[in-house]
């Protein structure tokens, strides 16, 4: 998984020969709703959600390829979530008003890692932690308003199967921060 995020950055620096009009650093704020899955094995069907919000940092290197570092904790029904991710992006993004208006739709391939704690059982005496990592996709809209503002929507999905439990995340962020371009 480590070469996966290596070899992504790599491509990224690779499509910096590029013009770098869509270049810059990007420190945003985030908000997520997450949604955790769980089916088969020895599990009844059931659908947890949460509340999270966090950070987001990134880089653009062009008008293509970027990268980002995301940062979020929150509490849902299971109990208190944590949720790491590092990820490229790869799209293109459009110069729609000249100096007001630029979006981005892009995909994602990164690593993230969820760590779910709920408080103690009262009637096992034990807490349940749960932790989820590997490779996560997504797909966003990134807006980039009067060159220095933007938002951005993005749904990532990572799955896995443990103990023949289908295991499946949906996280979708919206961020609201700030492009700075040096």
């Amino acid at each position: 998984m480590k070469r996966l995020v290596v070899a992504t950055i790599v491509m990224g620096f690779a499509f910096g020969a590029q013009a770098n009009e869509g270049s810059g650093f990007r420190l945003g704020f985030q908000d997520v709703k997450s949604d955790l899955e769980l089916k088969g094995g020895s599990v009844i069907d059931t659908k947890y959600n949460a509340d999270l919000s966090g950070i987001e940092l990134g880089y653009d290197f062009n008008n293509v390829a970027g990268v980002s570092a995301t940062y979020s904790k929150g509490n849902g029904a299971l109990g208190d979530y944590t949720d790491y991710r590092i990820a490229g992006e790869f799209g293109y993004d459009f110069n729609v008003i000249t100096d007001y208006l630029r979006l981005k739709p892009y995909g994602s391939i990164g690593y993230e890692n969820v760590d779910i704690a709920s408080p103690v059982n009262t009637l096992t005496q034990t807490p349940i932690d749960v932790s989820m990592n590997g490779l996560s996709v997504g797909l966003g809209v990134r807006a980039t308003v009067m060159k220095y503002g933007y938002v951005g929507l993005e749904t990532t999905a990572m799955t896995s199967n443990d103990y023949g439990i289908d295991t499946s995340l949906v996280n979708s962020r919206i961020t609201v921060g700030g492009k700075y371009a040096f």
